[in-house]
């Protein structure tokens, strides 16, 4: 009876979060082009100064900004029929005329006047509901100040948050921000909504985990949702993990977290709720689409799930795409980026590999069951890499982002395992001998 009570309570929660978000994409679509006209032109102008992919530093991929991607967003808002929202949210019409040259297609569509000629129905592209009704006040740079205000405000709430609760938690999460250059992030409408998702749900998250795991459980399935509704598939994972991680890390560290098994449950329901949120948000939208488009949307959309999982390139075969997407990914990261690509991989197993077999607390190594689940959760950025090999390998330059999640849960799992009394020791041999041969 509990469970069916459950099952109940999650589905509807599932429909109501369905259709507020159904909803609010359907009214947005219902903005006449008029009263976006003026800043979309505006808009144009970046698009002109910009190509497609450019850093913002010289060199470093982790500063590339894909503005293919925000190009190809305005072209859907821009082409979205007032008259008929509903079809048109759906099939999500865009104009493009030279493949892998969208900024160009955007400018022809606006000062060209062209009419859409592709879809892009796979994705919710339920960031429009935000962007459109912003675009009647504001143009895209304005959008991209405004970003960038939000993101670093929710971004200092979340530290202030975990600092109140754990120092040191808050100076790796701080340190995990910069390695993966989370200040690039508001440049690109792209890749911000993972990380709203994410500082979101983790400040809610730490706000609410006290009052037990029912409400926690609520919340992942929401951010599932949330994820599929707005993402366009760049960090998806960090939604689900880092929010988890830090709700793991505080319970553990005032004692409310005492087993192994206690843990795996928290880790295993809430990415099980997540999964189910976003896998069925993908799939409401293809059906939604099915029935109201009349049409058959699965047999377009699995055949475009098959290019992102193994599709080949005419330049690169999958074998070294699937080889390849770890070390690309792996390489962004700082300080990572200032060495050779594959010496990465050979250097973070050594180093990790020599501080263990030195440092670990090997008398109490039995009772480091912690370390062990946040290694675990540590390594799914890199198994999302390899299952979505194509995709990662050409889209390493913001992907590579997920390993937040590993660098969060992987620094916090060496605090659990090393013996700092040893590093300290050695420390002090090292300071008595420089005194005594200086």
């Amino acid at each position: 009876m509990i469970y069916i009570k459950s099952i109940g309570k999650y589905t509807l929660v599932f429909i109501v979060t369905l259709t507020i978000l159904f909803s609010s994409l359907a009214v947005t679509s219902c903005i006449p082009k008029s009263a976006i006209e003026e800043n979309i032109k505006e808009s144009v102008t970046l698009f002109k100064e910009n190509s497609g992919i450019e850093p913002l530093i010289t060199g470093q991929s982790c500063s590339l900004i894909h503005y293919y991607a925000d190009s190809i967003l305005l072209n859907i808002i821009y082409c979205i029929d007032s008259t008929t929202p509903i079809d048109s949210m759906l099939w999500s019409y865009f104009y493009q005329f030279i493949y892998f040259d969208l900024n160009n297609d955007f400018i022809s569509l606006v000062e060209d006047d062209k009419e859409p000629n592709q879809e892009y129905l796979r994705y919710w592209h339920g960031s429009m509901s935000i962007i459109r009704p912003l675009l009647t006040i504001l143009n895209i740079e304005q959008i991209y100040l405004l970003n960038g205000l939000l993101l670093f405000s929710l971004a200092i709430i979340l530290f202030v948050i975990i600092f109140k609760r754990n120092r040191k938690l808050s100076i790796i999460y701080a340190i995990s921000m910069l390695m993966i250059a989370f200040p690039i992030v508001p440049f690109c409408l792209e890749y911000s909504w993972t990380f709203y998702i994410m500082l979101i749900t983790s400040i809610i998250a730490l706000c609410i985990e006290k009052q037990g795991d029912n409400k926690l459980n609520l919340l992942f399935l929401i951010s599932g949702m949330l994820t599929c509704f707005l993402d366009f598939l760049t960090t998806e994972l960090i939604t689900l993990f880092v929010p988890l991680v830090f709700v793991l890390i505080i319970r553990r560290q005032e004692n409310r977290l005492t087993k192994f098994r206690q843990g795996l449950t928290l880790v295993i329901k809430a990415s099980v709720l997540w999964s189910i949120g976003y896998v069925g948000m993908w799939l409401a939208k293809w059906v939604l689409a099915s029935i109201i488009l009349g049409i058959n949307a699965m047999d377009y959309v699995f055949s475009r799930m098959k290019l992102r999982i193994n599709g080949v390139s005419f330049l690169i075969p999958y074998s070294e795409m699937f080889k390849d997407s770890i070390g690309k990914n792996l390489s962004i990261v700082f300080p990572l980026n200032l060495i050779y690509k594959y010496l990465t991989l050979i250097i973070i197993p050594a180093v990790l590999g020599i501080l263990i077999s030195l440092f670990a607390d090997w008398k109490n190594l039995n009772k480091k069951w912690f370390a062990l689940l946040l290694i675990l959760i540590a390594f799914t950025p890199y198994l999302r890499y390899l299952i979505l090999a194509n995709h990662s390998f050409f889209h390493s330059f913001f992907t590579f982002r997920a390993q937040i999640i590993t660098i969060i849960a992987l620094i916090w799992a060496l605090t659990e395992l090393l013996d700092f009394e040893k590093i300290l020791n050695i420390k002090q041999k090292i300071i008595t001998f420089r005194k005594e041969h200086m």
